[in-house]
């Protein structure tokens, strides 16, 4: 079947770019959790900047042993791996929102939120600095997962292939 210039627009009329994004970011789940790891891993948070220092000395030596990817002093919230295959995500009127369902999340959050763990205020902040991309890993994803399915999304949609 031929595509006319008037269904071409008619299609592009009909399109929905929001629902596109969502469909596409929920069809790059996996890998959108990935860089949010990768980046942990190295001691990076949502934000670009460096975690929370360590309080002990010697706690820090034996991470920094584990891992001296991050520097030393500085966390990168992996020991057995069960925080980071914990991590989930949920898609909502086009926002990611990504957590981790493991035990020891919420201390995690307010422990990086600040040194005060009473104050609940601390975990939103930990938690917002854990999950989610910084600049670098957000344009690694975009251009190397996101984009290449939402072009697809769009040229479905629009009846291109």
């Amino acid at each position: 079947m031929e595509l006319t210039l008037g269904a071409l627009y008619n299609n592009l009329q009909n399109l929905d770019f929001l629902d596109l994004a969502e469909q596409t970011t929920q069809d790059t789940a996996e890998q959108l959790l990935d860089w949010n790891k990768k980046q942990l891993y190295q001691g990076r948070s949502a934000e670009g900047d460096a975690m929370e220092p360590y309080k002990w000395e010697s706690y820090a030596e034996q991470k920094h042993n584990m891992n001296p990817l991050p520097g030393f002093g500085f966390p990168d919230y992996k020991l057995t791996g069960a925080f980071y295959e914990a991590f989930k995500i949920e898609v909502t009127d086009g926002v990611a929102h990504v957590f981790s369902t493991d035990s020891k999340a919420e201390k995690l959050e307010k422990r990086e939120g600040g040194m005060d763990a009473n104050f609940e205020g601390n975990q939103q902040l930990g938690a917002d600095r854990l999950y989610g991309l910084d600049p670098i890993s957000q344009g690694g994803y975009l251009e190397q997962d996101f984009q290449p399915v939402y072009y697809e999304h769009i040229h479905r949609a629009l009846k291109l292939i």
